[in-house]
């Protein structure tokens, strides 16, 4: 269970974002990635230097390398932002490399694409020569069944939904700041769409939202409650001003569908719940973040950090 949130802010910037929701912790720490940390893939040539990446990792020992970054989400110094979410029943990646592509697994797109690519239009450009193989991490760590969220520094640019299943690659376009701006876990993205189509066709002027916890539930209720906060931020009828406001005003939306200890429970009788709640600050290259039991929102700039080194760092949370 996990929510993805664009949201475009009165001067003309874009923050990005999403909740991490699941039974336990892994070993999350917010983590950089420096230009010159050479960054391994299994089936083609490594990125020895590359665009600075910083966001959510737990960094592990893999058959490619030592200390490399798993991102659940990151942004890069461009403003480049992306975040896989949980899509365990749809997603089907190949199970070989595929000839005349650049084969990666799941867990390598993040870095990939956010260390060569500095907008949303050279990520879709570059996925067309990528094909998703079902390559596991290690021999402890199997392939995440993921669906993938992509958004840049400038909401006229849009976003992407980018989804692997037995149909192929499919990559969905959402224009902002006039797209949904949201992703959730399943079903695929487009029968999401029609879910809130159909949830707006029936409430009418009605104010009534899905109060639930299932996926389609909280994109439902997330979309609209963006689209209200972005119509009433432009009429100037949402309290504060400036990036403070803002980024307070991102917490709170994703907090509206951030699920209440004890309100989803696992098979195995554990709580799902929110581990951490992030907003990426795409212009000024800083990355918030929430964990579940605090209060405090903290912070880490790509100003406060060294992007020429050569090691991947973390700051625990």
């Amino acid at each position: 269970m996990c929510t993805s949130l664009t949201l475009p802010t009165p001067d003309g910037t874009n923050l990005f974002g999403r909740t991490l929701d699941l039974d336990d912790h892994f070993g999350e720490s917010v983590t950089l990635t420096p230009r010159r940390y050479s960054i391994t893939f299994a089936d083609c040539y490594p990125l020895t230097h590359h665009y600075a990446l910083l966001g959510m990792a737990t960094v592990m020992d893999g058959t490619t390398a030592r200390g490399y970054p798993l991102y659940a989400e990151a942004m890069n110094e461009k403003g480049l932002c992306m975040a896989g979410l949980r899509f365990a029943e749809s997603a089907v990646y190949a199970t070989r490399p595929q000839v005349g592509f650049l084969n990666l697994a799941p867990w390598e797109l993040i870095p990939y694409l956010l260390g060569t690519c500095a907008t949303v239009a050279e990520a879709r450009a570059a996925l067309s020569d990528i094909c998703v193989v079902d390559k596991p991490f290690s021999d402890t760590v199997g392939t995440a069944p993921l669906h993938w969220h992509i958004a840049d520094a400038a909401p006229t640019h849009g976003g992407l939904i980018l989804e692997v299943t037995s149909e192929g690659m499919r990559i969905y376009d959402d224009d902002s700041p006039h797209g949904v701006g949201i992703l959730t876990n399943e079903p695929p993205y487009p029968h999401q769409l029609a879910t809130l189509r159909a949830c707006n066709a029936r409430r009418g002027d009605e104010p009534g939202l899905p109060g639930d916890y299932s996926s389609p539930s909280r994109f439902t209720r997330a979309a609209t409650l963006r689209r209200w906060a972005v119509e009433r931020m432009g009429n100037g009828q949402t309290g504060g001003e400036g990036k403070d406001a803002d980024v307070a005003r991102f917490f709170s939306l994703l907090g509206a569908v951030s699920p209440t200890v004890g309100a989803v429970m696992t098979p195995e009788g554990k709580c799902h719940r929110t581990l951490y709640t992030c907003c990426m600050d795409t212009a000024a290259g800083v990355y918030h973040w929430r964990r579940e039991e605090e209060t405090e929102v903290r912070a880490v700039a790509f100003a406060e950090c060294d992007l020429h080194g050569e090691t991947v760092t973390s700051r625990k949370t």
